[in-house]
């Protein structure tokens, strides 16, 4: 069971009119199963494994934060009113692993989408690319046409794949060349 003690000792932020004192509830919670063993923590959070059939390797978890304020906050233009409940969510690691098996999962879908996005542009370079694109011909004009828009959907289906797995590996990926 969880519930509310008003023990958490106040914390500090910085606002406009200097150091200002905010108090949060903290929460007891008892595993019924455990021999009435009693954490406090201030805020409740959850972890919960990413949508991959349970396995998740590679992918962040999610972490959903609860605090819950007994006094006023204000900092900038946001203000909260006292017993205001925040919510908050981020992406986290299980271990120090799952990090890297995220980067070695997203590297080759990052290869693929750099490479086709450097085949398009070099199909459509004025220079160098495709000079069935000058119009000369309307036939091969058109063909080109249909070539370039296969180029450009297979380029938008590699950026999916790979906003998909980004958007689970966080701090953001980077590849060199």
């Amino acid at each position: 069971a969880v519930t509310m003690d008003k023990k958490c000792p106040p914390s500090t932020y910085i606002n406009n009119r200097g150091e200002q004192v905010v108090d949060f509830n903290s929460w007891q919670y008892n595993d019924d199963n455990d021999n009435d063993e009693t954490a406090t923590t201030i805020g409740v959070w959850k972890s919960s494994l990413p949508p991959t059939g349970g396995t998740g390797n590679g992918c962040a978890s999610t972490l959903r934060l609860l605090l819950q304020t007994t006094s006023a906050l204000s900092r900038n233009d946001i203000a909260l009113p006292p017993n205001t409940r925040i919510y908050l969510t981020t992406q986290c690691w299980r271990d120090d692993g799952e990090y890297q098996r995220g980067k070695n999962a997203a590297i080759p879908l990052l290869r693929d989408l750099y490479e086709a996005q450097q085949l398009l542009e070099e199909t459509l370079n004025h220079e160098t690319g495709d000079r069935r694109l000058d119009g000369t011909d309307v036939m091969d004009t058109a063909k080109a046409y249909g070539d370039v828009a296969s180029l450009i959907l297979e380029r938008n289906r590699k950026r999916a794949k790979v906003k998909e797995l980004v958007g689970s590996v966080y701090p953001p990926l980077e590849i060199d060349g």
